[in-house]
């Protein structure tokens, strides 16, 4: 190499080092930035990328530089100041979105969504899991209503990570899943990995080593593919621990090796605390345990160097199992108290649930017996909250086991029915032969009586003949009949059809918007109605357009439903055909009028118990408030207020509530004591969603026992799915319903509206 060229390398970079240092903040831009100590991997990052921030004019330019610098520094001391400083300023920047155009709106929430995300990993690093939580959730609602990108996926993927080392194996499994179908969708090679990997996570605390292994090799694959050697070597360490659970000790120790070296080319402590650990791990088992001590403080003290406080506990449950083997009772015991401490302040089940077998094991030794027995119950309690479908999966395995026991005493019987059947075969044989001459004998004797019985029976015949030929006109004349009734109800559909509205007609009202409309038989005791009015404003400057719409439940279903969900819409017209405004209250006061007066309903017994139910609303398209009435259904509001309702369900993801406003417990129709319907008045905001809803959806039976599918869980459907657009929540309601139903009847009529504002 010419000798020039390498003295300017080694000057331009002992420029950079002088120079940056001097700068301190203003080059930098974050405090406390001590270049010198800083890997050459960082350094190289910094050097590269600071110059063209400083240079760059714009937020978005600025922030994909700190995503840069954020995403591929190593040092767990400085990347975390940059990711503030990108949270910041794409905090500032969203202060006023009616100053952005919308690709510059959207750029900014999604640097905003990863800084919360990353903030979200910080947290979950030092081993704060319900503040990581909470920022991964603000991370994916940042990101409402956009298109499937990396940061939701990421999103996802991350409180699956969470809630899979809180113990709750389900919703784990669930946000997995939802992350690998985003990071398919996006073709996102490195999100298919991770999300893979994850999977093999959940399939190894479940026992399914294989299973695991697999999905560990399909990531690795993509890993080196990707050539990144961070996840490669967090995956390698997997893998290990596979072969390791295999009794395979030579070959979990080569995977953890390699893993341990491709961490310290990385410069990645935290990886490097893993590798360690786990390799002390192997040793311990081998019973070699001054090497095993040694990796167990070399672990140690990395995980205490960077504040992992996940690292610490299982570093000292580690160093304690190493005393009790050592029968050093009292280390055992100040190593497996203070894991258990550190398990506990940093919410990890498995990691209190290794320090407390420890400490059952060092309590039964001091003959402690009841110290040892709460360590015990601890133990089995964090064992079962990480493993809580254990149960189910054994029931699995034990009704494999049935079935394949049961496949043998099945094979078993047929083998010896045939031995059987065959030795029954020979016997009557010689049983056929001695009795076919006693049996020719007896048969002349019958001959005769033989022939009268036949004469008899063709008499009988006949007799049964023209009786089926009575049946067969009778079935063609019911069937006829049937046709006729099949075929007036089909056009009773037709009328009730023509009387609602149909769906693209309503939707001409509001820009989203969805009915989902299932009738139990051919025409439907539900209803919806539509109708659009305009009324002077209230300050006598032109008109206001406003729309009423409903969703009813007559009494019944089927036919008569359908005689009074017409009767139902078509006094609804009546009513508000006024050439003035009138509230829902007012609609529902009269049309309550109209139904006792036409069914002659006085409360006298044998009087006619007929009415509805129904959810009456009316929106004002010009400032979007609204006012609500009720007969025995409710109304759901989505959205970030709660509208001052006692009744209100919070999303687990995204800060949005379902409050529920409450109807006035009275029918349309006769009642002892009825009392006029309260008018409910209600200024929505922008991505607001209102749900009108009968009974129906709540009321099927299906799932696996066959039990209601209540309101609860209706709820828990429209909050999950609100950031879905009107027509995938309606196509989600139908397949939810299906599959929820199954092979069971319909119940009832269903009827639901949905309005995003």
């Amino acid at each position: 190499m010419n000798k020039g060229f390498l003295f300017s390398i080694l000057f331009s970079f002992f420029f950079i080092d002088i120079n940056a240092n001097q700068q301190g903040r203003e080059y930098f831009l974050v405090d406390s930035v001590n270049y010198n100590e800083l890997p050459l991997h960082d350094k190289a990052i910094l050097d590269s990328l600071l110059p063209l921030f400083h240079k760059a004019k714009h937020d978005t330019i600025k922030l994909n530089l700190l995503g840069a610098i954020v995403e591929q520094c190593m040092d767990d001391n400085l990347w975390p100041k940059y990711n503030l400083l990108m949270f910041n300023i794409a905090q500032n920047a969203l202060a006023d979105p009616s100053t952005l155009k919308k690709e510059e709106f959207i750029a900014l929430k999604l640097k905003l969504a990863d800084a919360l995300a990353n903030i979200g990993f910080f947290n979950l690093n030092n081993g704060d899991l319900n503040k990581a939580l909470g920022y991964f959730q603000k991370s994916l609602y940042a990101q409402k209503g956009m298109s499937y990108n990396y940061g939701m996926a990421s999103a996802l993927l991350n409180l699956g990570y969470i809630y899979k080392s809180k113990g709750e194996i389900v919703k784990a499994l669930d946000y997995y899943g939802k992350a690998l179908k985003v990071f398919e969708k996006i073709n996102h090679l490195s999100g298919i990995a991770n999300a893979l990997n994850n999977i093999g996570l959940i399939y190894k605390n479940q026992g399914e080593i294989d299973k695991a292994l697999e999905n560990y090799n399909k990531s690795l694959a993509i890993w080196k593919e990707v050539n990144n050697n961070r996840q490669l070597a967090a995956t390698l360490t997997n893998i290990g621990y596979i072969y390791y659970a295999k009794k395979n000790e030579e070959k979990a120790l080569e995977y953890y090796f390699q893993a341990l070296e491709i961490d310290e080319s990385n410069g990645d402590k935290r990886g490097i605390a893993s590798s360690l650990n786990s390799i002390g791990l192997v040793y311990y088992n081998k019973n070699e345990l001054p090497d095993a001590l040694a990796f167990f403080n070399k672990s140690l003290v990395i995980n205490k160097e960077i504040g992992n406080k996940k690292g610490i506990a299982e570093s000292l449950n580690s160093l304690g199992l190493i005393s009790w083997k050592v029968n050093e009772i009292e280390k055992a015991h100040t190593f497996g108290s203070q894991a258990l401490e550190i398990a506990k302040e940093s919410g990890y089940p498995k990691n209190i649930a290794d320090a407390s077998e420890l400490l059952s094991k060092v309590y039964k030794a001091q003959k402690n017996w009841k110290e040892a027995f709460n360590m015990y119950e601890l133990q089995i309690k964090m064992r079962d909250s990480i493993f809580n479908e254990e149960t189910q999966k054994a029931a699995i395995k034990q009704q494999m086991n049935y079935e394949n026991e049961k496949q043998k005493v099945l094979k078993e019987a047929e083998y010896q029915n045939k031995i059987a059947i065959e030795k029954e075969a020979k016997k009557r044989q010689k049983v056929l032969n001695f009795a076919t001459g006693a049996g020719l004998i007896i048969m002349l004797i019958f001959a005769g009586f033989i022939y009268t019985r036949f004469r008899y029976s063709q008499k009988q015949k006949g007799i049964i003949e023209q009786q089926k030929q009575q049946v067969e006109l009778a079935y063609q004349q019911l069937s006829e009949k049937n046709k006729d009734i099949t075929d007036s109800i089909n056009y009773a559909k037709r009328i009730q059809n023509a009387i609602l509205k149909e769906e693209d007609q309503v939707s001409e009202h509001l820009p989203e918007h969805f009915i989902f409309f299932k009738p139990k038989d051919i025409v439907s005791g539900d209803f919806y109605w539509s109708l659009e009015k305009q009324f002077p404003s209230e300050a006598g400057l032109g008109f206001c357009n406003y729309w009423y719409f409903a969703a009813g439940d007559c009494t019944g279903h089927g036919v008569p439903g359908a005689f009074m969900s017409m009767l139902g819409v078509a006094f609804l017209n009546e009513i508000t055909g006024v050439e003035r405004f009138i509230s829902p209250s007012e609609i529902l006061d009269h049309l309550r009028t109209r139904i006792i007066k036409e069914l002659n309903q006085a409360g006298k017994q044998g009087d006619s118990n007929d009415g509805m139910d129904i959810s009456i609303a009316c929106l004002n398209l010009s400032n979007f408030e609204l006012q609500w009435s009720g007969s025995n259904n409710p109304l759901y509001i989505i959205s970030q207020n709660n509208y001052n309702s006692e009744f209100v369900v919070k999303s687990e993801i995204f800060d949005i509530q379902l409050s529920e406003i409450k109807p006035n417990k009275q029918p349309i129709g006769f009642h002892p004591s009825p009392i006029p319907f309260t008018n409910h008045c209600l200024q929505l905001q922008k991505d607001t969603s209102i749900y009108l809803l009968t009974d129906g959806f709540a009321d099927q039976f299906g799932g696996l026992k066959g039990k209601k599918f209540k309101y609860s869980q209706l709820k828990e459907l429209l909050l999950a799915n609100n950031l879905q657009s009107m027509a995938q929540q309606k196509e989600i309601l139908n397949n939810v319903f299906k599959q929820w139903k199954g092979n069971l009847e319909q119940v009832d009529d269903v009827c639901l509206m949905g309005v995003r504002i």
